[in-house]
């Protein structure tokens, strides 16, 4: 039974933070990703060249390392994982925002002296929605996976807080004795996974028919 309460508590842990780091993470990524897509040039180079950057190191490395040196607390680890994620979704925002603005509908827009940012949220905005939302799914799973990973390696949230990654790490000296502590917690991240995935497949479904018609 206190298996079943700390796995059951810890679900709304990894919900709650897993949410929350790549909401951050996407809220940095899109407003970077449309000004860079759009304004092309210097902008558009510098900031990519920052992305890249991160980019270029492992993204467990970078993990760790940042909790490393900021130490180990739910607002760091959103912080490592924000840090760690944007630069990914400033790609795959800047590269649909340069897709789009080349559209006849931003280039009336723009004769029509729309503000800058009126043709950024108004006009290309809307059209990033699908690809994004299946991405965001799929960047949810891998987040959850971040933070049992850290909390496996003694770097996720502190005790007392629950943790699937650390239930793992705790129970993996018993888990010949008592197999049921490291299984249910692995079952549980990997559910959360397999429907985060379940639900990218169908929300990208849903977006290739809507751009067939």
């Amino acid at each position: 039974m206190a298996i079943l309460s700390r796995i059951i508590w810890g679900a709304q842990t990894v919900v709650i933070y897993s949410t929350l780091a790549t909401l951050t993470a996407y809220l940095i990524g899109l407003c970077f990703g449309l000004i860079a897509g759009y304004a092309g040039r210097r902008t558009d180079a510098v900031l990519s060249f920052l992305a890249n950057v991160v980019l270029s190191f492992p993204v467990l490395v970078l993990y760790i390392v940042i909790i490393v040196v900021i130490g180990a607390s739910p607002l760091n680890i959103v912080i490592a994982v924000t840090f760690s994620s944007a630069p990914a979704i400033f790609r795959i925002v800047r590269a649909i925002t340069i897709d789009v603005a080349s559209r006849d509908f931003v280039k009336a827009a723009i004769t029509q002296g729309e503000s800058t940012w009126r043709i950024l949220f108004v006009d290309i905005l809307p059209n990033t929605t699908g690809p994004l939302a299946v991405d965001f799914c799929l960047r949810l799973g891998y987040t959850a996976i971040t933070i049992g990973t850290l909390g496996f390696l003694g770097l996720g949230l502190p005790p007392p807080t629950p943790d699937w990654g650390g239930m793992v790490n705790e129970g993996r000296a018993m888990a010949i004795a008592f197999p049921h502590l490291v299984i249910f917690p692995c079952i549980a991240i990997s559910t959360l996974t397999l429907g985060l995935s379940l639900l990218a497949d169908g929300l990208r479904e849903v977006n290739d028919v809507k751009e067939r018609q």
